[in-house]
């Protein structure tokens, strides 16, 4: 596996709380000495929560299409904005 990718996983396992506590000191303290690391870890954690926020965005897209097509939802919901 390409080195890039292990430390990929090595950050989704930290970022996850998937590391032992002598595991986690240790990336820690290699954050600490190495800024580059910790700025990949940054926009990883970025990432994860612009991923998080995009699936919480089309469940909601979905809900509301659901909700839009039944026609007794739609028809109050029409007439409580007429």
């Amino acid at each position: 596996m390409r080195t890039s990718l292990l430390e990929v996983q090595e950050t989704d396992r930290f970022l996850f709380n998937k590391m032992s506590i002598a595991d986690k000191l240790v990336f820690q303290a290699r954050m600490i000495i190495n800024p580059v690391l910790e700025e990949k870890v940054r926009h990883q954690r970025k990432a994860h929560l612009l991923i998080r926020w995009w699936a919480r965005k089309r469940k909601l897209e979905n809900l509301h299409r659901q909700l839009m097509n039944n026609k007794d939802f739609s028809t109050c919901i029409h007439n409580i904005f007429k």
